[in-house]
């Protein structure tokens, strides 16, 4: 090899090292990465200019020719600097296009968790935060409307960002990204966990999804459905979109579906009859998931009703919380026979102490699987109307009810609505699949009507992550909220979690502060009293009506 040579090889060599250093180092350029590879750039092009009439000294004198050596080396030189140059632009641009500066409506108040709930836990002020209004971009807008809603995500769209403040997970990460979490059920939430902003969240959940559920399903081409919700309860309704969204994307074909209610016991042997003419390699059995596993009896006697039609047939039912009222109820008991020992059942539970609960006692041949609520199948939500609350206090008054009585009032000027979306009416359909859709919207346009928002059900931080409303939690004696929170959506900036109405008052007034330079403003001029034009202070909850 001629000294030119290996000169021109060496400066390719370094030039191959600093690209592959750039790209290894991080899947999204920093300012330091544009620092560093600008000053390796600047140090290549010195060395190639200082080298333009250097000669081959111990090359023989016959071969050697200064003058033709020099323009060789000239040009090279230029080449290199050419290519150097163009790359360095090239990357600038990249930098440029992706880099925003953060604002101080950035910083973020650590998350508050439970000393109650078991857990002792309280989440650091992260590092890096985004804004509470992060942007939806189109291809995650296409996933919940328009004409790409029910196709099957690519996978790399899905997958998590490891640069930023990922990037100190990212090897543990990628390992877990490769793992069989239908084997290994206890690690589903490993990243979940971990992810700050709404959109990353509900992209962990729809991967989980596919990756799970879609798993165990896509042995099947057809499916029959039961229990589909279109009661008021938006949350349930909300799961059923969901999980009708999973199905077409996954392409499984359903025969037929039924509600709660009208899975009447002719309409169970008509479903049965139908199922008798497929081979039940190709037909699954579905249940609508939600939470009610041993707390609701008439949803559990449901479900042994199917094990009895349906035997022989695979028995899939999604996602599902355990809600123990007692531990010693002549029903938990009959629960703990049902649901321990049926080798053609799989439950998929929605939260750790859930499966938990099934480990201990359920414990035999039923398979216990463990992934987020199907509601993150319907994707990111835009607001679609102007707030008139400043708090939107979703309180519940069933079974499930942290049990909490009064309300505390807001500071004036503060309009807060205190009310349980189950008398948020929703006009009628003439479908189940219909309606579900109708009470589910139904659910985003009254959650969407405070700027921030305080619930204590479940799907009221579901849908309110959906929507990227910052918003507090107020767990429950059975630690419901929390258990689904801590698997989950523990990372979320915008959510803080509390059993105290009190604290819970003084946390969405934090929100308030926290955001008030992203959430949209109350609709304009509400304070005025149309009967007696005076000037409202609000403050007072208001809970008169829905």
């Amino acid at each position: 090899m001629s000294v030119v040579s290996h000169a021109v090889t060496n400066i390719l060599k370094r030039v191959l090292v600093v690209l592959l250093l750039y790209v290894t180092g991080s899947r999204s350029a920093s300012p330091i990465n544009f620092l560093g590879l600008g000053v390796c750039t600047l140090g290549l092009v010195a060395y190639a200019w200082s080298k333009r009439y250097n000669t081959a000294r111990t090359a023989s004198s016959q071969d050697y020719h200064p003058h033709k050596q020099r323009i060789d080396l000239c040009t090279l030189s230029k080449y290199i600097i050419l290519v150097t140059c163009s790359l360095f632009c090239g990357l600038f641009l990249g930098v440029v296009r992706d880099f925003t500066i953060p604002t101080t409506a950035d910083s973020v108040f650590p998350a508050v968790v439970l000393d109650s709930a078991g857990y002792g836990q309280q989440f650091t002020q992260w590092s890096m935060a985004r804004l509470a209004t992060e942007k939806i971009n189109d291809t995650q807008f296409e996933r919940t409307f328009t004409h790409r809603a029910q196709e099957l995500p690519n996978k790399e769209d899905l997958l998590p960002d490891l640069g930023g403040y990922l990037s100190q997970y990212k090897n543990d990460i990628e390992g877990f990204l490769q793992e069989d979490l239908v084997a290994n059920p206890h690690r589903s939430s490993f990243l979940s966990r971990k992810l700050r902003t709404h959109v990353e969240v509900i992209k962990e959940a729809q991967r989980l999804h596919f990756d799970i559920i879609g798993t165990v399903l896509k042995k099947y081409k057809y499916a029959i459905l039961f229990d589909l919700a279109t009661m008021e309860n938006k949350g349930d309704p909300c799961i059923s979109v969901g999980e009708m969204h999973f199905l077409a994307r996954i392409k499984l074909k359903l025969l037929y579906y039924c509600t709660g209610a009208r899975c009447t016991k002719k309409r169970f042997r008509m479903a049965e009859e139908q199922a008798r003419r497929y081979s039940t390699d190709d037909l699954a059995i579905l249940v609508h998931g939600g939470g009610n596993i041993v707390g609701y009896k008439t949803s559990d006697e449901h479900r042994f009703t199917i094990f009895e039609y349906f035997k022989g047939f695979k028995i899939f039912v999604f996602p599902q919380s355990v809600f123990i009222r007692s531990l010693k109820s002549p029903h938990f008991d009959i629960c703990k026979k049902k649901y321990c020992c049926n080798e053609n059942v799989t439950f998929v539970m929605r939260d750790h102490q859930s499966y938990r609960y099934a480990q201990q006692y359920f414990s035999g041949t039923t398979k216990y699987i463990l992934a987020p609520d199907m509601a993150f199948q319907i994707g990111p939500m835009p607001r679609f109307l102007s707030p008139v609350f400043d708090i939107m206090w979703i309180r519940r008054t069933d079974a499930e009810t942290p049990g909490y009585k009064a309300i505390p009032s807001a500071p004036p000027g503060i309009r807060m609505h205190v009310s349980d979306w189950w008398k948020w009416k929703t006009p009628g359909a003439p479908n189940s699949i219909e309606r579900a859709n109708y009470v589910c919207t139904n659910g985003f346009f009254y959650l969407q009507r405070g700027r921030v928002v305080i619930t204590d059900r479940l799907h009221g931080h579901i849908l309110a992550t959906l929507m990227n409303i910052p918003h507090v939690l107020i767990d429950n004696k059975q630690h419901k909220l929390s258990a689904y929170h801590l698997s989950w959506t523990a990372g979320l900036e915008n959510t803080y979690i509390t059993d105290n109405p009190n604290t819970a008052l003084d946390l969405a007034l934090k929100l308030l502060e926290k955001y008030k330079d992203v959430l949209p403003p109350r609709l304009p001029f509400l304070q005025i009293d149309e009967q007696t034009s005076k000037i409202l202070e609000f403050g007072k909850p208001e809970d008169g009506y829905a």
